[in-house]
């Protein structure tokens, strides 16, 4: 019995195994230490010979430009302080935001040759921060306008982007656009124009200039919500008014491209406060649904439907007009206005060209049936007369160019050709 105790795990067997243990655990600590004071002190003095000199983060210079800064080349001899050498010539080179330098034993047998591995994060200059590129804009109602757009990208850190477009022709403006994007799906922007065209409807010159700023929040994949809300000055037909609106949006998309929609659906839903110096402050509504389907092929058949409706007259500036490539083809742009409008399309788009067979231009045919209303407060949407267009176009798609030139008729013996570039949705 007494031997059987001795063998419990607090008896006098197991303890004396337990400090045997113990001591020489103390004893071997100190060894291993200094073992590896000597490995560290043996490697610090080694010299090792660069066989060869990998880089990674650089995307302007190529790797024997890194090298050359680096002050290094393959045959070279080195020790630990000169790779902390070459990381600091790197750094002091002026061209990185950050540069380490380390090496790697090329095999575990030859411990005299190793890759020597540059790692650095590149400066990127404000001249590069920024894009020139020309702007072309078309339709209709305001005519012909060329000019460009200036934009520096990050130029205060990420997800930054500042604009100024300027257009000449048809319309004259100048604009200052700021925004700032981030990961989460938060956008933040806002911008100060100067803005004239000819009214479509009314023959007359509407000038406006302001700005406004807004939110935006992506909720989900293919959902998000916007607040805006902007303040100009206006003359409009000689006459001087000072526009205040603000609203709220949501909208659920899931085309996975905007130049050419397919298998998708758009649905849309704005609120907005018109609220003028001159005149009674109105409710708009605006509401879009668009769907889009792949039925043979590529060929798609497209359909769109929207409303702008008001709880009040609007001012004269602030009617949607229809007529012309952006709504009603086979009639006049800006022929129709009120203080509500209803548009419809059914649009089957036909390539010939793919970029899915390696072609970066896309050419093909449409064929459309458009329909609109317009009509003043007080009267109801079930009233209205709707005027059709039917007709077929060509459209060309390519890298900063989109075209499109359409023949429709009004359905009351009129024809006419109108020029766009891109679809309109």
């Amino acid at each position: 019995m007494n031997s059987c105790t001795s063998r419990t795990p607090g008896g006098p067997v197991s303890r004396s195994i337990i400090g045997s243990a113990m001591s020489l655990l103390v004893a071997l600590v100190p060894a291993g230490a200094a073992a590896a004071q000597a490995d560290s002190a043996e490697r610090s003095a080694e010299t090792v010979e660069i066989t060869e000199i990998r880089v990674h983060g650089n995307y302007s210079m190529v790797d024997a430009e890194v090298a050359t800064l680096a002050g290094v080349a393959i045959g070279d001899r080195v020790d630990l302080a000169d790779v902390a050498v070459i990381a600091e010539r790197l750094r002091d080179s002026g061209r990185f935001a950050a540069a380490e330098a380390e090496w790697r034993y090329r095999s575990l047998t030859r411990r005299d040759h190793v890759v020597l591995l540059l790692t650095v994060q590149e400066k990127t200059s404000a001249a590069k921060k920024f894009l020139v590129l020309p702007q072309v804009q078309y339709n209709e109602d305001e005519k012909f306008s060329i000019g460009g757009r200036v934009s520096a990208k990050d130029l205060f850190g990420g997800g930054t982007l500042i604009s100024v477009p300027v257009l000449v022709g048809g319309v004259d403006s100048v604009a200052l656009e700021v925004s700032r994007q981030w990961e989460s799906g938060t956008g933040v922007g806002g911008q100060f124009q100067w803005r004239q065209f000819e009214n479509p409807f009314a023959k007359v010159k509407d000038e406006r200039s302001g700005g406004g700023l807004w939110l935006e929040r992506r909720l989900a994949a293919a959902f998000k919500v916007r607040v805006d809300g902007d303040y100009y000055d206006i003359e409009f037909g000689g006459e001087k008014d000072k526009l205040f609106r603000y609203g709220v949006g949501a909208a659920y998309d899931t085309r996975p491209s905007l130049n050419f929609p397919y298998d998708s659906v758009l649905a849309s839903a704005a609120w907005q406060r018109v609220d003028p110096d001159e005149a009674a402050s109105a409710n708009r509504y605006r509401f879009e649904l668009a769907g889009y389907k792949t039925i043979i092929g590529q060929v798609v058949l497209a359909a769109r439907g929207v409303l702008h409706t008001a709880d009040a007259p609007l001012p004269a500036y602030e009617r949607p007009y229809v007529g012309g490539m952006e709504s009603l083809r086979g009639t006049k742009a800006g022929t129709f206005s009120g203080d509500s409008t209803a548009l419809g399309t059914v649009e089957l788009r036909i390539p010939i060209t793919s970029v899915m067979t390696g072609s970066i231009v896309r050419l093909g045919f449409t064929a459309f049936w458009d329909t609109a209303a317009a009509w003043d407060y007080g009267d109801t949407l079930g009233g209205q007369r709707f005027h059709h267009g039917v007709g077929a176009g060509v459209y060309l798609q390519a890298p900063l160019v989109q075209l499109n030139l359409d023949v429709g008729n009004n359905l009351e013996g009129n024809t006419r050709v109108h020029f766009g570039l891109g679809f309109r949705f």
